[in-house]
């Protein structure tokens, strides 16, 4: 999967969760999905953003926000609920059991939290932002807008979506709701 089918996994998974125009987003992680989410929320009109690392932002993220015009600051993991006004969106592009400790999630009212991680469910970060009374999506429904470009990019016909949903809720009941 290249970074452009995976971008389109991410902006069709925000839609379906409701967030189309999110300001000011906070990205976990700076890895090769932290960019396919750059290239997402750059899409869908996002212009800043801040990046909650370890220690740095990996040069190629960094260079890629730039050549996207995002304003972005970089935020260590021990700082993040500390730091700056909350986020309308939070993407957790970061392996399992390395999400930040947080004792609360900086998210603004109404906002999104988007752990792309499907196994285990729900994420650790996922149950903070509910027990807050927040929002949280998992990356089941990315995964399945994923292959459905990808599907329909190798057969050049449109993809049995809901099909595709069905059998993919099976594994992933998160999937299933709309």
């Amino acid at each position: 999967c290249g970074n452009d089918e995976l971008a389109i996994g991410v902006m069709r998974a925000l839609a379906e969760a409701g967030t189309e125009h999110p300001r000011r987003v906070d990205v976990l992680g700076s890895g090769a999905t932290a960019r396919s989410t750059l290239l997402a929320v750059h899409r869908l009109g996002a212009r800043q953003m801040r990046f909650v690392v370890r220690e740095r932002v990996r040069p190629e993220t960094a260079a890629l926000a730039d050549r996207l015009g995002l304003v972005t600051e970089v935020v260590r993991y021990d700082e993040w609920g500390r730091s700056g006004p909350p986020a309308d969106l939070v993407v957790s592009t970061v392996p399992a059991g390395a999400t930040p400790p947080v004792d609360r999630v900086p998210l603004a009212e109404g906002g999104l939290v988007f752990d792309v991680l499907y196994a285990p469910w729900p994420t650790p970060l996922v149950e903070a932002v509910r027990q807050q009374g927040g929002r949280a999506v998992g990356g089941g429904t990315m995964l399945l807008h994923q292959a459905v470009v990808q599907v329909e990019l190798m057969t050049g016909r449109p993809a049995p979506e809901e099909a595709m949903r069905a059998a993919l809720a099976t594994r992933l009941p998160e999937v299933a709701r709309r």
